[in-house]
């Protein structure tokens, strides 16, 4: 016989354990429609208020974390945009106001060629020379009538020295010869300087001179020329001594010109002489170096007729009235001058750098000017009068390269132990936020305030 229990416990054993559901769960599948029942009616009224609070609880809490992780990131890129703002547009404007002063000046001051020895106890204030600066106007006039004209090329040379430190004296007509064996002779004695030397590298030393050509002639005018003084062949002296054209060899001309009445002549003279003045100092101060300076009363001007022989274009009864003016000067370096002019006169000067940036207000005369051959002159005498405005110099690219990258804090201890020619400085930063200076020097903009003065 069978036993039918024990296959009935068998069976049993084989069936799945009923699982443990908790109430939540319960609720929270009743909502979804996978509960036991079909509605919500199987839960009360607290339960249903648990189940909405806690779905809102969920809600909020993955709503925050999106929302402060957005917020992060939002920031971040904000943070970043500015530091790229701030590293490619960031820059600082400086207003700088130097140390300043005025001194009164009046009396003679002595002065010496730069090339010409100074005491080392006393330093002079030296000059140099600039010449061989031309320049021609012509006017159509009237003719009166013929006359036979004779003339010399002329024009500027200068002479060098690369054969001794000693000095040469060259006496009045001294030949100089050019390549196709034409004679042009000094008509004033000259001394060359010696040589110098700066390294291993010769300096040559130099005069510049006029020259007259030996005949009168038209074949004497000649442009960029080399000279050798025949004087020298056969010496080693021949070598070592040469001369290099400066200006054009000009007006040389034997024939018949046209005349001018004397009338006529001395008024075009008047009035070319007039224009080419002004023309000629004007060009004469565009060529010097900006740091020097020219003072009207140490120029000379020169003015010479020109004979324009080609008049086929002109009308009948018509010739050319024509001069040309050669300009010489004596310049001054404006910082040796206004350092000099700073000890002589300010007690408590400190030997800085300095510059006088009103010297075209200040009266310069030259002493004894008409007596002067400014191609010769090696000492001389002027006054300077008026108040002259003193302004102390410093390096600004060194300045720059120095505050870079530095911070604002930092950089007054910098502009106190490093640059005592600086008075006062007002920076400018941008953006506002910017807090140090660009390490690119090319971002930091510089303004000099000259007007303002130190008490």
């Amino acid at each position: 016989m069978k036993d039918i229990n024990s296959k009935k416990t068998a069976k049993e054993s084989k069936s799945p354990e009923k699982k443990t559901v908790s109430r939540a769960t319960e609720i929270e599948e009743i909502y979804r429609g996978n509960g036991r029942g079909n509605n919500s009616d199987q839960i009360n009224e607290s339960e249903k208020d648990w189940y909405r609070n806690s779905v809102s609880s969920n809600r909020t809490s993955k709503y925050d974390w999106k929302f402060w992780t957005g917020l992060v990131v939002v920031l971040l890129i904000f943070v970043l945009g500015l530091f790229a703002f701030t590293k490619i547009f960031g820059r600082v404007s400086l207003v700088i106001i130097p140390t300043q002063g005025d001194i009164f000046l009046s009396g003679l001051i002595p002065a010496i060629l730069s090339t010409t020895t100074a005491s080392t106890t006393d330093p002079a204030l030296t000059f140099s020379t600039i010449s061989g600066i031309q320049d021609t106007e012509k006017r159509i006039v009237d003719a009166t009538g013929q006359e036979k004209v004779s003339t010399k090329a002329q024009g500027q040379i200068i002479i060098y020295n690369k054969y001794s430190t000693a000095k040469q004296s060259l006496v009045t007509n001294t030949r100089f010869e050019a390549p196709d064996g034409k004679i042009y002779r000094i008509q004033k004695s000259v001394t060359v300087p010696g040589y110098t030397k700066k390294g291993s590298e010769i300096i040559p030393g130099q005069i510049e001179v006029t020259v007259f050509a030996d005949k009168a002639g038209v074949e004497y005018n000649r442009s960029n020329t080399d000279f050798t003084i025949p004087g020298f062949v056969g010496s080693p002296k021949f070598q070592g001594f040469f001369a290099r054209s400066k200006t054009d060899i000009s007006g040389g001309f034997v024939g018949t010109v046209k005349k001018v009445s004397t009338v006529d002549l001395e008024s075009n003279h008047q009035a070319l002489q007039k224009i080419l003045r002004e023309r000629i100092i004007k060009k004469a101060r565009q060529d010097l170096p900006a740091k020097f300076v020219l003072f009207p009363d140490a120029i000379q001007i020169k003015f010479t007729d020109v004979i324009i022989s080609d008049q086929s274009q002109l009308p009948a009864g018509k010739t050319y009235v024509a001069l040309r003016a050669d300009l010489s000067g004596l310049i001054f370096d404006r910082q040796e001058l206004a350092r000099y002019l700073a000890k002589q006169w300010s007690p408590n000067y400190d030997g800085l750098p300095v510059d006088i940036t009103n010297l075209d207000q200040l009266q310069f005369t030259l002493q004894n000017k008409d007596l002067l051959d400014f191609s010769k002159v090696e000492k001389m005498f002027f006054s300077l009068e008026g108040k002259a405005h003193l302004v102390w110099l410093f390096d600004l690219d060194k300045l720059k390269a120095r505050l870079a990258g530095v911070s604002s804090s930092e950089m007054h201890k910098i502009l106190a132990s490093e640059f005592p020619a600086i008075n006062t400085v007002t920076p400018s930063f941008f953006p506002p936020w910017l807090w140090t200076f660009p390490k690119n020097p090319a971002k930091i903009n510089l303004s000099i305030n000259n007007d303002s003065k130190r008490p």
